[in-house]
């Protein structure tokens, strides 16, 4: 079959000039958005990728043309359910992902052309496999060793057997023009809602942590997001501040990944008197630091050098970086950290008493690990510990101030 050269999806122009409120009450149904969006796009002969990690690299998807949609941990409706198929004490987070990943109604899996996962922790490899009986699957082997540079060099390899695997199923040719083009567009979108971020830091923030968590997308790149992103931003650089986040516990949110079916900490958090003003962690904050040398001789390397150096708690060596923590506090002037851990995590449980000492003791600040899953079984109690820490913490911002 002749191969093709996928062309650039055009970029509407979007009612960016509606009302200030508009701008940012816009992104409130992304996930219905972008269900709609991959919908659409199927009808019209694009290629679907679903994610299940952000160790997957977006812009080699994205150069060959398909819509790469993030699938891991599901959407709101995602609650984990018993199921012969799994283990009880499992990862909650990926017992949500396969649970939600088999379900007949999802139509995400279904508009899915291949499913990239990766090797990041056991747990998942082995739900891949029985997600693989259903879908076609395809398995990136992530080394775990990060500071080894043959490890590194075996990551080069396997996200150039990714673009070979993209290039047969979907008959095209993803050529380095094409990836620095992906490299444009993913820069430019990791600056805008880096930009969103920031805004953050403010003294009084101009939003909420939830507000902040609705802009996330499942889809990146979507056509017309830049202009929603840019408006957003216009619209909460002139907001004057709701009086009700002046005053508030500033909270650094670090730990496990926080898919959208989680949003009920954040919540939680904020209805006890908190702002969750950075969420420190891998469906957040850490994909988008750094941007990637579009203008590099060789796409494939910057790419991986990008997404092999991304902290995890699934790679060795696995202690938390302190200079990474410690300099996030500082920047959005945390009163606090609160370190959310899923139970049955094995990865993210064993950096507990490591992080309780460089918050405690290094930083200064006070520190609560909340150990939880996606069940509400115990939300009174976390409604409770969450309560009393932070009522500690507020007598220690006033003196701050």
């Amino acid at each position: 079959m002749k191969k093709t050269s996928p062309k650039s999806p055009k970029r509407t122009a979007t009612a960016s000039r509606k009302a200030p409120v508009a701008a940012v009450n816009w992104f409130e149904n992304t996930v219905e958005r972008c269900v709609v969006y991959a919908e659409s796009a199927k009808k019209l002969g694009r290629r679907i990728v679903g994610l299940m990690c952000s160790y997957t690299p977006r812009e080699i998807i994205t150069a060959s043309g398909a819509i790469p949609i993030c699938l891991c941990g599901g959407t709101e409706n995602a609650v984990p359910r018993k199921t012969a198929s799994l283990p009880t004490s499992l990862c909650p987070l990926v017992k949500a992902t396969y649970t939600f990943c088999v379900d007949p109604s999802n139509i995400l899996m279904e508009l899915s052309d291949v499913i990239v996962a990766e090797t990041t922790l056991d747990a998942k490899k082995d739900v891949y496999d029985l997600m693989g009986h259903q879908y076609p699957v395809y398995l990136l082997e992530l080394p775990h060793q990060s500071d080894h540079a043959e490890a590194f060099q075996h990551w080069v390899m396997e996200l150039r057997k990714l673009k070979t695997v993209l290039e047969q199923r979907f008959h095209t040719t993803i050529t380095r023009q094409r990836l620095r083009w992906a490299l444009r567009e993913m820069n430019r979108e990791r600056e805008l809602i880096r930009t969103m971020r920031t805004l953050m830091k403010n003294k009084t923030p101009p939003m909420t942590g939830r507000e902040l968590i609705n802009m996330q997308h499942l889809i990146a790149c979507m056509p017309g997001d830049w202009d929603r992103y840019e408006a957003a931003i216009r619209t909460l650089r002139k907001r004057t501040p709701h009086p009700s986040l002046a005053g508030r516990v500033r909270v650094l949110l670090i730990g496990a990944p926080l898919p959208r079916v989680t949003i009920r900490m954040i919540d939680i958090v904020e209805s006890r008197g908190g702002v969750v003003v950075c969420h420190e962690n891998c469906t957040d904050l850490r994909p988008l630091t750094n941007d990637i040398d579009a203008s590099a001789d060789d796409p494939i390397v910057v790419i991986a050098q990008q997404y092999f150096h991304r902290p995890c708690s699934g790679m060795t060596p696995t202690d938390p970086d302190p200079a990474r923590i410690d300099a996030l506090a500082r920047e959005y002037a945390a009163d606090c950290v609160i370190d959310y851990v899923w139970t049955e995590c094995k990865s993210c449980c064993t950096t507990g008493s490591t992080m309780k000492t460089l918050v405690e003791k290094d930083m200064g600040l006070p520190y609560l690990r909340i150990e939880t899953d996606f069940s509400i079984k115990d939300i009174a109690h976390v409604r409770d510990t969450m309560d009393a820490f932070l009522k500690g913490v507020s007598p220690r911002r006033a003196k701050r101030s």
